[in-house]
């Protein structure tokens, strides 16, 4: 063999060596047929023949096998790989281990979530027929929140909290409407009974049905506290801060004594004063002191998150009952306090009997209110009075406040205003801090509204047994009154 031969042969060997997946071809025929791109002539000639004399591995470097070796080989590259192998180890694990901690918290918060609904939610289906679904997540609906506040061994009353709250989820607009629970209507069994006994009459079904009819509003969700579900939510939510506008003393439901003025509450303190009576109006400012106290409530819940919510149901879930989930709470506060809540306040209007155990309700006045409430607005914005014609309109003026010469002052002004003055006089004793505007029946009510504005002050009321007159409408002249 010729030593051209033998190197050849050599070559060829190295090239069959180094080459993983590829061959040379046996012979120029094949070779021929080879479709080969070389730098040059010369390379491409000898391919042709069946001589290779260089082979450069497929990578992204154009590195050759010998160097890829001998760099592979380096401590260091070695000691590179190892930290490359052992992190991805590392990050694989952990990805591992996340994966299972979220899982395991979401199934927790679940089967916690689901442990809470069957505590609180509402299965008597009679409830929960009563009851209309809402159209859309972003539509307007109607809660009724009733409070049973009596304490164990005490019986239920008119102290009991009764409230419609309306909430708007796309504008944040929550707006609490108090309804007197010692208003009386005729109820399932043919008998005539206060709210507050509705319930035992035909379940809460009843009283959703009769506060329905009431407002005239179609009540979406139902919820009822008890007096130590309501105590643990003021404390777990870390108190309320309110402005009680009168002091509170009311041996009836407690020993305690608050000052007028701004005041934090505990929950025993909250319910204390949300069970009070003893005011000088008592439907206007228990119904005023209990809104403002859920309405601190209300801005205390939505500023926390919904894992605090969950925790927070949890506590009272044994005393409060909801057609709601915790899910569904949850992604109500949600989206109401999106961009900020507004709270509104209103309260039924009308007037109490002169031993407080029934309630009239002033049917146009309501009316006039429920349809700023279903609107959206401030049930307490000062009203646009409607045209009055006060021909023919007769108005009693006494004096209540002892004032010399604040009948007679009065009765030129409203005389003036166009009004008929029937009689004069005085009140048996000068014991009104304000004045009165007290209209006898609910067609006088517009016209009770303007006197306010004819007098500068007062406060309009519907007639009942306190007031006996026998003109359309009757002022009692206070303290607070000044000629004009």
């Amino acid at each position: 063999m010729s030593r051209e031969q033998k190197r050849l042969r050599k070559r060829a060997r190295a090239v069959n060596s180094s080459v993983i997946g590829t061959h040379a071809a046996a012979n120029s025929r094949r070779a021929a047929r080879t479709n080969v791109n070389f730098g040059n002539q010369r390379g491409a000639q000898r391919a042709v023949r069946g001589e290779i004399s260089h082979v450069v591995p497929h990578t992204r470097t154009s590195e050759s096998h010998r160097d890829y070796s001998r760099r592979s080989h380096r401590r260091d590259y070695v000691e590179a790989n190892m930290r490359r192998r052992r992190r991805r180890r590392v990050l694989g694990f952990l990805a591992v281990v996340v994966v299972a901690i979220v899982a395991v918290v979401s199934v927790s918060r679940f089967v916690y979530a689901t442990s809470i609904d069957g505590q609180m939610r509402i299965s008597d289906s009679d409830t929960l027929n009563a009851l209309t679904s809402v159209s859309a997540d972003t539509d307007p609906y109607y809660t009724l929140i009733v409070g049973e506040f009596a304490k164990p061994g005490e019986e239920s009353d008119s102290s009991d909290l009764l409230m419609l709250m309306r909430v708007d989820p796309q504008s944040s607009v929550v707006t609490f409407v108090s309804i007197p629970s010692n208003f009386t209507a005729s109820m399932s069994d043919g008998n005539t009974h206060t709210l507050s006994q509705a319930s035992s009459i035909g379940g809460d079904a009843e009283l959703i049905s009769q506060v329905s009819s009431l407002m005239g509003v179609k009540i979406s969700h139902f919820a009822k506290i008890g007096a130590s579900s309501f105590e643990t939510l003021v404390d777990e939510l870390g108190g309320v801060t309110i402005t009680l506008p009168e002091e509170v003393d009311d041996p009836r439901v407690g020993t305690k004594w608050l000052p007028a003025g701004e005041t934090s509450l505990d929950g025993e303190t909250a319910l204390f004063v949300c069970r009070a009576r003893n005011y000088s109006d008592p439907e206007s400012v228990q119904a005023q002191v209990q809104q403002d106290v859920f309405s601190a409530l209300l801005q205390k819940a939505l500023g926390g998150s919904s894992l605090e919510s969950v925790l927070t149901l949890d506590t009272i879930a044994s005393d409060f009952q909801t057609d709601l989930s915790a899910s569904d709470l949850a992604s109500l506060a949600k989206a109401v306090s999106l961009n900020g809540v507004t709270v509104y306040g209103g309260c039924v209007p009308g007037s109490t009997s002169s031993d407080g155990s029934t309630f009239s309700v002033s049917s146009s006045s309501l009316s006039t209110l429920m349809q700023t409430v279903d609107a959206g607005g401030d049930p307490n914005a000062e009203e646009t009075l409607a045209d009055v014609d006060p021909t023919g309109i007769t108005v009693s003026v006494r004096n209540g406040a002892g004032i010399t010469g604040a009948a007679s002052t009065t009765a030129n002004e409203v005389t003036a205003a166009g009004y008929t003055v029937s009689e004069t006089g005085n009140t048996e004793t000068y014991v009104y801090d304000e004045t009165l505007i007290i209209y006898s029946s609910d067609d006088m009510a517009d016209a009770a509204k303007n006197l306010v504005n004819v007098l500068g002050c007062g406060r309009v009321s519907s007639a009942s047994a306190y007031y006996s007159f026998s003109s359309d409408i009757l002022i009692v002249i206070g303290k607070d009154w000044v000629a004009n």
